[in-house]
């Protein structure tokens, strides 16, 4: 593994940042969420070209993000215990809590698209197998398991050119269901892994960490993150 120094963590500490951080935005409301929010304004700010990949990420969930607006605004009561007695006003409740969760969403999708982004293929998997390491005694085989979820998570930058590509091919099944047929090429686009995902190409051999040097980034983000999941 490559050295960080002190303004990078490790992949595995960022990985279980990220983890902490999707719990704790759970629990806090609009202040707390514009916080959070603040640092990854002001990494995408610098960086057309990661904002738009996070942007396109997001536009992608719309639907869900609005089945969450709907489902708050629809059962969420004017008054706790009470139910809705119509109007704007009785609405209001659900629309400022399903705006919550949305925004919690898109945080979470930005820092997890950045995630990707900034890592390589061997620094997701290494991290993962470094937090994985403990199941050995339940006789599950890190190894494998990380390998699978870090090449899966390795596509996800990629997801829009392997559908653009799946759209495009020529080759497609006249007789078979349009969404089946995009299903099929997208399936076959992600199974040849020859889509370029703005970045090298990454192939070989898989480098697993043997040791792990800790350093203070790498206790000082999730211990903070801890705490303040204990306090809030």
């Amino acid at each position: 593994m490559v050295e960080r120094g002190l303004t990078r963590p490790q992949p595995a500490a960022q990985i279980l940042s990220l983890a902490l951080l999707t719990i704790l935005l759970a629990r806090i409301h609009f202040i707390g969420l514009l916080i959070v929010a603040g640092p990854l304004i002001w990494m995408l700010a610098g960086n057309p070209r990661h904002l738009s990949v996070i942007f396109r990420l997001v536009v992608r969930l719309r639907w869900f993000f609005l089945s969450i607006l709907v489902l708050y605004t629809w059962f969420t009561p004017a008054l706790p215990g009470e139910p809705l007695q119509g109007g704007i006003s009785s609405l209001m409740p659900g629309l400022i809590a399903g705006s919550e969760r949305i925004l919690a969403l898109v945080i979470i999708v930005g820092y997890a698209g950045l995630l990707l982004l900034f890592s390589s293929r061997d620094e997701i998997i290494g991290g993962i197998y470094t937090l994985l390491t403990p199941m050995k005694w339940l006789g599950i085989e890190p190894e494998r398991l990380a390998v699978r979820l870090g090449l899966v998570l390795g596509y996800v930058p990629g997801f829009e050119a392997m559908q653009k590509q799946a759209a495009d091919d020529p080759n497609h099944q006249e007789n078979q269901p349009a969404w089946l047929d995009r299903l099929t090429r997208l399936y076959q686009a992600a199974e040849s892994g020859d889509v370029s995902t703005g970045r090298e190409q990454e192939t070989g051999a898989i480098n697993l960490p043997h040791k792990v040097s800790v350093g203070m980034m790498d206790i000082l983000l999730p211990g903070t993150l801890l705490v303040l999941l204990v306090y809030v």
